[in-house]
Order: structure tokens, then sequence, then C-alpha cells
């Protein structure tokens, strides 16, 4: 089983992951430390952990926000096809009843 090391905090922390998902461990890794930096600039060096909670409840937050934004396209899609569902079928009545005259 491949391993990776990641460095969060200036700290490595070595992971064992699936053959191919090296580059997205790494990747994934380098956002975390990224959004960890940026927590460090904000509240200062609080220890490894209470940061690394930090950043988790954060991405969390982030992760349900954007969900519920997708849940609203979902709403609002649903609601866009079935009106194009009811004007295809007046356009068809129409259609029919031009046919007919």
């Amino acid at each position: 089983m491949p391993e990776v090391t990641l460095n969060i905090n200036k700290t490595p922390y070595k992971l064992a992951c699936g053959a191919g998902e090296e580059e997205l461990l790494m990747e994934l890794g380098s956002i975390f430390d990224e959004r960890i930096a940026e927590l460090t600039a904000q509240v200062g060096q609080v220890g490894d952990t209470k940061l690394i909670l930090l950043a988790a409840l954060n991405l969390l937050n982030e992760a349900r926000s954007e969900n519920d934004a997708l849940g609203e396209v979902a709403e609002q899609t649903t609601t866009g096809i079935a009106a194009l569902s009811a004007a295809a079928q007046k356009i068809d009545r129409i259609a029919q009843s031009l046919e007919s005259a």
C-alpha cells in the first residue's frame, strides 16, 4: 500500500492510501495546509489539534453551504422542467387544435 507524507502546519503526517490515490491525497493535504495557515494567521498557533479541528469545522460548514446551494439549484431545475413540460403540453394542444381546424 502506497504511503504519502503530508506536511500540515509544518508537522509531517505519514498516511497510507490506495494505489493511484497519492497525487489526490497530496493535493488535498496541500489545500488543508493552506486552510491551516489561514487560521493560524487569524488565531495564532493554538496547537495542531485545535487548528485541525477549526479547519475541519470550517470545511464542513462550507460543504454544507455548497450542498444547500446545490439543493436550491436542483429545486429550481425541477420547477423549470415542470414549467417547460406544461408549456410543451399547451403548445401540443394548440397544434392539435390548429390541425383539426
